[in-house]
């Protein structure tokens, strides 16, 4: 990795973090609090790029929607990780799991579903509701994000991983 010249970095406002983690089955509360973690450094750095309230934490929250699935929907004893970055005004956050072949294809299909430009997000919103009153699962915490924040989802396909769920979030600041 090249440093850049001094005088090209202090006009920059960039933030990045970055963890990678295996999950276990006696580690979740310690990658509980690494999400915690995670979502507080972006949520403060924000506040000190001046953006508003609500903003940041639509942003945090989103952020923290996106660990908690990377965690949740993670294969035992897998490696996944999780980058944010700030750039300018554009903040990216990318999550990177295994997952079973068919929670992959459950989430591209879904992705691409809620992405789709002729799909109105509140009225898949409203469906979704209703859905989860008889299924018991909502599935809104993707679309949530994408509504509020009003950012750029997509699924990363990874050459030669068949089953890593890399998920990226792109939200104009």
């Amino acid at each position: 990795m090249e440093l850049l010249a001094y005088n090209d970095l202090i006009n920059r406002n960039d933030f990045e973090y970055f963890f990678r983690f295996k999950k276990t089955e006696n580690n979740f509360e310690d990658l509980w609090r690494m999400k915690s973690t995670a979502r507080e450094a972006l949520r403060e750095w924000l506040f000190s790029m001046h953006k508003t309230p609500q903003m940041v934490e639509v942003i945090a929250n989103s952020s923290s929607e996106l660990i908690e699935n990377c965690i949740k929907y993670s294969d035992q004893g897998s490696f996944s990780f999780v980058l944010m970055r700030v750039h300018g005004d554009e903040v990216t956050i990318e999550t990177a799991n295994k997952a079973e072949p068919e929670l992959k294809q459950n989430v591209v299909r879904f992705v691409e579903y809620i992405t789709a430009k002729q799909n109105n997000p509140t009225e898949i919103y409203i469906k979704k509701i209703t859905e989860s009153l008889a299924t018991g699962k909502s599935q809104l915490g993707l679309l949530k994000i994408l509504m509020e924040t009003e950012g750029a989802m997509e699924v990363v396909q990874d050459k030669g991983e068949e089953n890593i769920v890399h998920l990226k979030v792109t939200i104009k600041v």
